[in-house]
C-alpha cells in the first residue's frame, strides 16, 4: 500500500525513525524489507524483537545469514554470559540476574544498522543501554529504526516509547500506519 512505501521512504531518508501502527498494518514486513535493503548495501544489520516466535518468522522471511535476527533477551544473554561467570542456565532466571546497564558490547559485535520490531516492548529503560551499545555511533548518531504498536500492544512495559525516545535518545520522525494490509475487508468476508 502507498502508506507503507511512504514509511519506508521516511526510514531510508533518516538515520532513525519510529514507525507505529496497529496489528496488521505491515510493520514487520517493512522491518524485513528495510533489513534486506541495508544488507544489500553491505551493511551489518541486526533485527531485534521481543517474541521468540516472531524472531523465528523474521529469520525465515529474511533468510539471509548476514542479517542477525534474535530476540532482545537472547542477544542480552549472549553478553550476560560473557560478563558473568555464575549466570543461571535457565534463561528466565539468567535474564533476572543480568544488569542490562552493565552489559558490554565489544566494537566487533556492533552493527551498522539495528531494526527493532515490537518496539513497544523494547524501547524502554531496560534495553536502552544494550541498544545504544549495539549500533555504531550509539542511538544518538547511529542508524536505527523501530516498528511497533505503541498504543495498543504494550504488554510487558507501560513506558510511552515515543516519549522515552524523545527524552532519552533524540527527536526522531514518527510515522503512523493506519491501513490494515493483513486483515482486509475481502479476507474478512471470505472468513
Amino acid at each position: 500500500a502507498e502508506e507503507q512505501f511512504i514509511a519506508l521512504d521516511i526510514a531510508i531518508d533518516n538515520s532513525a525513525a519510529l514507525i507505529k501502527g496497529a496489528a496488521g498494518t505491515g510493520k514487520s514486513v517493512l522491518a524485513i524489507e528495510l533489513a534486506r535493503r541495508f544488507n544489500d548495501d553491505d551493511l551489518k544489520v541486526a533485527v531485534f524483537c521481543f517474541n521468540r516466535l516472531l524472531a523465528d518468522e523474521l529469520t525465515n522471511q529474511i533468510s539471509n545469514a548476514k542479517v542477525h535476527v534474535s530476540t532482545i533477551d537472547s542477544y542480552a544473554l549472549k553478553f550476560g554470559r560473557a560478563n558473568l561467570v555464575a549466570l543461571p542456565s535457565n534463561n528466565i532466571e539468567a535474564l533476572k540476574s543480568i544488569d542490562f546497564d552493565k552489559l558490554s558490547v565489544p566494537d566487533s559485535e556492533k552493527f551498522d544498522v539495528i531494526i527493532v520490531d515490537e518496539a513497544q516492548d523494547i524501547l524502554n529503560s531496560t534495553y536502552h543501554s544494550l541498544l545504544n551499545q549495539s549500533v555504531l555511533g550509539g542511538l544518538l548518531e547511529g542508524r536505527w529504526y523501530a516498528f511497533g504498536d505503541l498504543d495498543a500492544q504494550k504488554i510487558y512495559d507501560q513506558t510511552d516509547s515515543i516519549k522515552f525516545v524523545r527524552d532519552h535518545i533524540k527527536d526522531v520522525p514518527v510515522f503512523t500506519l493506519t491501513r490494515n494490509c493483513r486483515n482486509t475487508i475481502q479476507i474478512g468476508h471470505f472468513a
